[in-house]
């Protein structure tokens, strides 16, 4: 049970943790859980593009990875200190309710997950998947990436997030089996509040109140558990080990970040920017979804 708390807080400290850190130290508070999902998964595919199209010791992509996040850290405690930023005044019930409607999420999932273990149904697709992540941590073990023939294979479903799985499991020093339900609950409690989070997005502007924003926001991700898949199987169920799953969760800060370009609800130039980059980090890790 250990091992599996662990190895949630190392995908977390690779995929939510620096970007909350960030937004948190610079008082940003608009799409934060999207941003800092985005920045998490960003910085971990993005390094690896040059060592997979020229080469190199994994060493440095381990270097380049953490200094990146360090940099972004200490950039926003500077900022912070240079130029304070005023906190804004929110109404209570909305960070109150906000706040119970991602906790509700997270708890019911955890114990959902828990009770009925990850789908790893034989046969079906996720044990090639997990073989996939063996094939990474061959790679891991090699210390070395082996650039990529062309610039076409650099597009890849088989590499990047199966790369993801297989640090953990290299640095926990475990079989990448073995913390499948570790993985699988990362993903899923992702994908499920950053629908939460969308959901708000979308109703911010009806003229509700914030409760009935919230059990809206809940309702979708309700539905979107027990509703949304393929034939009989659960998306977020039958795809929580896939990368299929984490660019789904991608997807929905793209369209994020494109209403707030159109709507000028912050600058422009950067939330186009945000697009871009997203929707080719998306084509690295999986070109269908």
């Amino acid at each position: 049970m250990l091992l599996k708390v662990v190895a949630v807080i190392v995908y977390l400290s690779y995929l939510l943790v620096p970007g909350l850190v960030i937004s948190y130290l610079l008082n940003w508070r608009r799409n934060r859980f999207l941003f800092a999902y985005s920045f998490g998964v960003s910085v971990v595919v993005l390094w690896q593009v040059p060592f997979r199209l020229w080469g190199g010791e994994i060493v440095h992509w381990y270097v380049l990875v953490h200094v990146s996040y360090l940099i972004m850290l200490v950039s926003a405690l500077v900022i912070r200190q240079i130029r304070p930023v005023q906190s804004r005044q929110l109404p209570k019930s909305r960070i109150t309710y906000s706040t119970y409607g991602v906790v509700g999420i997270v708890v019911s999932f955890v114990v959902y997950h828990l009770t009925v273990g990850p789908y790893t149904e034989i046969p079906s697709d996720f044990w090639s998947r997990l073989g996939h992540v063996t094939d990474q941590l061959v790679v891991l073990e090699s210390r070395y990436f082996q650039a990529v023939s062309s610039m076409r294979l650099l597009f890849d479903d088989t590499a990047y997030i199966p790369f993801l799985h297989a640090t953990v499991s290299h640095e926990l020093d475990v079989l990448p089996l073995n913390l499948v339900s570790s993985a699988t609950l990362v993903t899923s409690i992702v994908f499920l509040v950053a629908t939460y989070w969308f959901t708000l997005r979308l109703v911010a502007k009806i003229r509700i109140n914030t409760q009935q924003k919230v059990i809206i926001a809940c309702l979708a991700v309700v539905l979107t558990l027990v509703t949304f898949g393929v034939a009989t199987f659960s998306y977020v169920r039958y795809y929580a080990y896939f990368p299929h799953i984490l660019n789904a969760t991608l997807m929905l800060a793209v369209v994020t970040f494109y209403l707030d370009y159109l709507e000028q609800v912050t600058v422009k130039f950067i939330s186009l920017v945000s697009v871009v980059v997203l929707i080719f980090v998306m084509a690295l890790i999986n070109e269908q979804e």
